[in-house]
Formats: C-alpha cells, structure tokens, sequence
C-alpha cells in the first residue's frame, strides 16, 4: 500500500533538472543522488521546487525497491487542510476508484503528519525499507 501511495504521488512529476536542492543526502545508511528537479507551478504561480532523489537514477525498477526521497521547498504559505486536500484530489483523478478506495485511509493517515507551510518550509517525503515511509518538514518528523 505505500509503494502506491509513493508511486502515485511521483507520477504527476515529470522531473528534469532545475533549482537549489542538495546534489546527495544520507537517508539510512545509503546515499542518495538528485535525480532531477523542477519548479512546481500551477498557471501563472510558482508554489515552490521539487526534487527526487535515488539511490541510482538510472535504474528503472519500482520506485520502492530502494530508498528515495522526494524534497519540496515551498515559496507560498500553505494551509494543511490545502495540503490534505489536493493531495487526496490529484490522486482521486488519477487513479481507478477500485486502487483509490484501497489506498485513502493510508493516505489520509499520512496526510494528517502535514502542518502549514510558511514560504521557505522544506518538506521531505522519504521511503526505505529499514524505516517505512516518512515525512519531515524542516528536517523534524
């Protein structure tokens, strides 16, 4: 269940390199390198930078077959009911009604971990298989 709710999460993402991110980071005890990273914009709005980091970019196998970490650093304050709610929204779209209802109270569990956003706030969603699925914001879980 939270190698879908991961999966589904990146796939809107279409990552290509960009902005201010770290080039590694330590996530257990692997190094992960940035893959890519992008702006994240809706219409005319630039809400913040996102980056997705890997053990080996280049692999093509599930994303959670190693660790990864995907950062989002915001330039806009976000309330969490805005942060709960489109993030359930986006996959409702995107997913069969079937694989959606057999993921929303994990997600919902999850998205409970989000506080508001100030501009600034770094958020850090991180996946091994040592720890599970993790979010950070600011560097505190």
């Amino acid at each position: 269940m939270i190698n879908r709710i991961l999966f589904f999460s990146l796939l809107p993402f279409h990552l290509a390199s960009a902005n201010s991110f770290e080039s590694e980071i330590q996530l257990d005890n692997s190094t992960l390198q940035q893959c890519s990273a992008v702006p994240i914009k809706v219409m005319l709005f630039n809400l913040g930078d996102v980056a997705l980091y890997r053990e080996q970019c280049s692999d093509d196998s599930a994303l959670t077959s190693q660790s990864i970490q995907l950062s989002f650093i915001y330039k806009r304050s976000f309330d969490a009911e805005d942060f709960q709610k489109s993030s359930v929204e986006l996959l409702r779209r995107n997913l069969d009604e079937d694989l959606f209802k057999s993921i929303e109270m994990a997600l919902l569990d999850f998205n409970a971990g989000y506080q508001k956003a100030e501009e600034g706030d770094r958020y850090d969603i991180r996946y091994s298989s040592e720890s599970g699925l993790l979010l950070f914001k600011n560097g505190q879980a």
